[in-house]
């Protein structure tokens, strides 16, 4: 397949935002860094890569150190990754590089579909590239920085940090159309939800404290509804595969430490808490309850159906990451900077 590079767009420099409603200061690049996990391998980003073996949860091998890495993909041959020096891909079993590539900037964390990976940058660089060999198939250049896509049959949804919503064609790179939201800056990707009615969905959060549901085709919008979260809500890149949209609801944490939950079909707020702490971190369903942890080492275990604080503690130590399922069990990340970070296992019996 050869290079398809869209000009409509010049390129545009990365612009610092002010999140003066919320913090009074300028904003930079999001980060993902959610565990990742296939079989007996979990990969930890964390001032570099790191992965680990299950069930003893040993520290297999480290790469990139003092990097900043977000979310890793883990398959059985190959661990993906999106750092602030570009795209690279090492063996699962022993971290050996296969490949790399720079688009000129920072890139988000990748999205895998089959042999074929799509990379998000901050120049607004999106492309498609063939996961075993690191071959580029096609790049567009959009405007801002550009966040990982949901992926739909045969095109892909994105958007960034200019508020523009694009439909690209999958196989070609091809921009199918452009919807803006005026001054509705995303948090970060769109969150795929289950079809309605033979559409497509999607579930948008901005910096203006906006929830945004959209019907989508490769034609473009077909509709679109919108309701106010009350906080810059955090939606990081495993949110869809951690079932935070979970019967009928959607479980939104936010950077002042809320917590809040609401109904997919008619935004309607269910219930709102505010556990001690702020977090950066999104919760997990795991076992009927909502566990938020926050990276000052406290745990909440909460009922998801009324936002109850059901068991909370406190691990006086740094947490990292969300915490991750594995099997029956559920897995916190924590350590401290300048060192590789540590994995225990997290008893959550009530």
């Amino acid at each position: 397949m050869s290079t398809h590079l869209l000009t409509r767009y010049p390129l545009v420099g990365i612009l610092t935002t002010l999140l003066t409603v919320f913090t009074g200061v300028a904003q930079s690049s999001p980060s993902s860094n959610s565990p990742a996990q296939f079989d007996d391998a979990v990969a930890i980003a964390h001032e570099g890569l790191h992965l680990f073996s299950v069930p003893a949860l040993q520290l297999r091998w480290s790469r990139l150190a003092r990097t900043k890495v977000h979310t890793p993909i883990v398959t059985k041959q190959r661990v993906l990754v999106g750092t602030s020096r570009g795209l690279f891909a090492f063996t699962t079993h022993d971290g050996d590089p296969i490949w790399q590539h720079n688009f000129g900037s920072e890139a988000f964390s990748p999205v895998l579909s089959n042999n074929l990976l799509y990379s998000a940058n901050i120049n607004g660089i999106l492309a498609a590239l063939r996961a075993d060999t690191g071959q580029v198939l096609w790049q567009t250049q959009l405007t801002g920085w550009v966040y990982p896509p949901v992926l739909f049959d045969t095109y892909l949804v994105t958007g960034g940090s200019d508020g523009i919503i694009w439909g690209i064609d999958r196989n070609s790179g091809e921009m199918l159309w452009e919807y803006p939201l005026p001054g509705s800056e995303l948090v970060y990707r769109p969150v795929r939800l289950a079809q309605q009615n033979d559409r497509d969905q999607l579930l948008i959060t901005t910096f203006a404290a906006q929830g945004i549901k959209l019907q989508v085709s490769r034609s473009g919008i077909i509709s679109r509804r919108q309701f106010d979260t009350g906080v810059a809500a955090i939606i990081n890149a495993n949110t869809a595969d951690k079932k935070l949209v979970s019967q009928h609801q959607w479980y939104l944490s936010g950077i002042d430490g809320s917590l809040q939950a609401f109904s997919v079909r008619n935004f309607a707020l269910k219930w709102r808490n505010k556990p001690r702490g702020r977090t950066h971190f999104e919760p997990t369903l795991f076992n009927n309850q909502l566990v938020v942890v926050n990276d000052e080492g406290q745990v909440n275990q909460l009922d998801p159906n009324t936002g109850s604080v059901l068991r909370q503690r406190h691990l006086n130590k740094p947490i990292l990451a969300s915490a991750l399922p594995i099997g029956s069990s559920l897995v916190l990340v924590s350590g401290q900077r300048n060192a590789p970070p540590s994995l225990e296992y997290l008893e959550t019996d009530l």
